[in-house]
């Protein structure tokens, strides 16, 4: 009874703002199944599967916990050569949504954690984030990266690496993807995650913790310089196909 309170309580806090576990999934894979499942083919182009069947495999990492101060950025080139670095978290706002089943999936309004990928096999959680480009308003940006630094990999349901993609969210704002949403408002937001444009994709190793740089297509820059001013948002899935 002790052991089962204390694994409940761990599985809590994993996902909110606290806890930082230590074990791995007992789910690992073979070297030769890896490579059949984890190659380079799905990343530089559209997805090979459908989401989130590209995600059934229980792999799970986070990039930052809430109010946690790693690259969260946006790193624009402008025309003339000089860059601009963004914060998500102190120019935007990050979090992740949380599908369940069904038509359904939540996000707390306060919670800034990344957590990305399958838990447990039913529950599926997409990152995103949001940065302002009120400060760029007006000039032309030429190029575009995010720099993210992974804070923990938790399951190896699907091996020892995966893809880690951006992708374009077109059909959510700033407003509607900060607040607290829950049930069909929020699967639609989650949808919007892991569904559009591929930005880029980067396969991540879970024995090489730390910055992964993700270059920008030119869809995304041409986004950026459409969007006047306002906030740039992507969604992140990880996936082992």
């Amino acid at each position: 009874m002790i052991f089962y309170f204390i694994l409940k309580f761990s599985y809590y806090f994993l996902f909110g703002q606290i806890a930082l576990p230590t074990f791995q999934g007992a789910q690992k894979i073979s070297s030769s199944s890896l490579n059949q499942e984890c190659g380079t083919q799905g990343c530089g182009g559209a997805s090979l599967c459908s989401e989130p069947e590209c995600e059934k495999h229980q792999i799970s990492m986070r990039w930052s916990t809430t109010n946690q101060v790693t690259p969260d950025n946006l790193v624009l080139t402008m025309q003339g050569g000089n860059t601009v670095t963004l914060s998500a978290l102190t120019t935007g706002d990050r979090g992740w949504y949380k599908h369940s089943g069904g038509n359904t999936a939540n996000h707390t309004s306060s919670n800034s954690n990344t957590y990305t990928g399958n838990a447990s096999g039913t529950n599926y959680y997409r990152s995103w984030f949001s940065w302002s480009l009120a400060s760029v308003s007006g000039q032309t940006i030429t190029s575009a990266q995010i720099k993210l630094d992974i804070d923990s990999w938790y399951n190896t349901g699907g091996g020892n690496d995966a893809y880690s993609k951006i992708w374009e969210v077109s059909n959510t704002t700033h407003a509607e993807i900060i607040t607290t949403k829950n049930n069909a408002a929020g699967y639609e937001i989650w949808k919007d995650l892991g569904n559009g444009l591929l930005y880029s994709c980067q396969v991540i190793d879970k024995n090489n913790l730390g910055l992964y740089t993700f270059q920008l297509s030119s869809a995304a820059v041409s986004k950026i310089n459409g969007l006047n001013g306002g906030y740039f948002i992507v969604g992140n899935s990880i996936s082992c196909e």
